[in-house]
């Protein structure tokens, strides 16, 4: 049997914090006929009853069909006609953990999704698994030189980019016994790479009104395949990302060294700021996954690596990191079903009432944050069946609480809030 992924990207993937690039893969189980003759009707409904050429570079060859050139009728024709045709889509979710420029994000994310659909889909041995990915830009071939220094052509760069895919790749393709076959070609000369830029255009603008399958490929899983240890002493936070590369997926086999490297990177502010970033992204994204296939707690050891950081050197952090950090902390408590909360609440309320530059000054919002705390910590209290002072807590919330809605709501005109409801 043959299998047909094909794959685009929307967005620049640059190094910018607020970047929301992804790669789509789209599983498309018609034959090459059945697309074309949807692009056909597709046409002749875009052209108001206009003959369908025959030909696909008529047909598709002048980006008629390019989803971001097209107009919002014609957006709605190909929701009609051509967003059918794709079985299930793979959609790459976030950045790498450890990247070097928008080319190996994009690298990353290709192998992310192709990775997810091999280990998704069900094969038979010897089934034929075709990847069809639209070409690269020309404007990147800059960042690939020769041993002499001359850039690389068009194809010769294509097919250093299908290599590096393939040893990516490769061992799980080998475990299920498939014959993969990767090609790069243009979105106006394949009928799969071209629904996949359709797909990928309703991905971006309308998710949620998509009825097939979308699988969310986190990038953060990544692996490098190199040795953190190799990079402790040169290299603190290149072995710091592999680390977070390894605990999330699972593998623990490395944390021993995590105190060792944080404690490289206290001296740059930067780094260690960043550190306690990557670790909240991580542990926040386990808490989302614990429904699906997230062993929530098989990541407590590296957890505990970082409350124990903390403890002993949360001075090197302000005010307001540590408060978003302690509400961390209690809420990864409060999952794993914990009965001791890892943060005393009366130092909670110390940082709240802290003042400085980086502290946080507005009192509403120290309310809030005190009532994200509390609401986890009765959890961990919960667990330990002590009811009688998470009950007390709770009405001791609630009563302050429903003080503030009282005497605000003439204003806004509402009682409901999420600190009310969540109470």
């Amino acid at each position: 049997m043959k299998h047909i992924l094909a794959i685009d990207e929307t967005g620049s993937m640059t190094m910018s914090a607020d970047d929301k690039s992804f790669v789509c893969g789209v599983l498309i189980s018609s034959n090459e006929l059945t697309i074309k003759q949807k692009y056909k009707q597709a046409y002749e409904k875009m052209k108001l009853g206009t003959p369908a050429p025959n030909q696909m570079e008529n047909l598709i060859g002048n980006k008629q069909f390019h989803f971001s050139e097209m107009e919002n009728f014609q957006k709605n024709i190909c929701r009609e006609l051509l967003l059918p045709l794709a079985d299930k889509i793979y959609v790459s979710k976030g950045k790498p953990t450890l990247y070097a420029n928008n080319q190996n994000w994009w690298l990353v994310a290709v192998s992310v999704v192709i990775s997810e659909f091999l280990k998704d889909e069900t094969f038979e041995s010897n089934d034929e698994v075709e990847i069809l990915i639209d070409n690269r830009s020309d404007n990147t071939f800059g960042l690939i030189e020769d041993d002499n220094g001359n850039t690389i052509d068009f194809y010769a760069y294509h097919k250093i980019l299908k290599e590096q895919i393939e040893r990516s790749i490769n061992t799980i393709a080998k475990a299920y016994n498939i014959k993969l076959n990767i090609k790069f070609k243009a979105d106006t000369a394949s009928f799969y790479i071209n629904l996949a830029d359709v797909v990928c255009g309703f991905v971006r603008i309308d998710r949620n009104h998509i009825k097939q399958s979308i699988i969310e490929c986190p990038c953060s899983k990544f692996m490098s395949g190199n040795n953190p240890a190799l990079f402790v002493d040169n290299n603190p936070m290149v072995a710091l990302t592999l680390i977070f590369q390894e605990v999330s997926n699972a593998k623990l086999n490395n944390i021993g060294f995590t105190a060792q490297v944080i404690e490289k990177l206290r001296n740059n502010a930067e780094y260690y700021s960043l550190a306690w970033d990557m670790f909240y992204d991580l542990v926040k994204t386990k808490i989302a996954e614990r429904t699906t296939n997230s062993v929530l707690i098989g990541i407590k050891p590296f957890v505990d690596i970082f409350i124990t950081e903390f403890n002993h050197n949360k001075t090197y952090l302000s005010g307001s990191k540590c408060l978003e950090l302690m509400v961390l902390f209690v809420e990864y408590f409060s999952h794993i079903g914990q009965t001791e909360s890892p943060c005393k609440k009366e130092d909670f309320i110390k940082y709240l009432q802290n003042e400085n530059e980086k502290s946080e000054t507005r009192l509403l919002r120290k309310w809030e944050k005190l009532v994200s705390f509390s609401l986890r910590n009765v959890q961990i209290l919960f667990n330990a069946y002590n009811f009688s002072e998470a009950i007390a807590d709770l009405e001791t919330l609630w009563e302050e609480q429903e003080k503030i809605i009282k005497s605000t709501s003439a204003f806004i005109g509402t009682e409901k809030d999420e600190p009310t409801t969540a109470i």
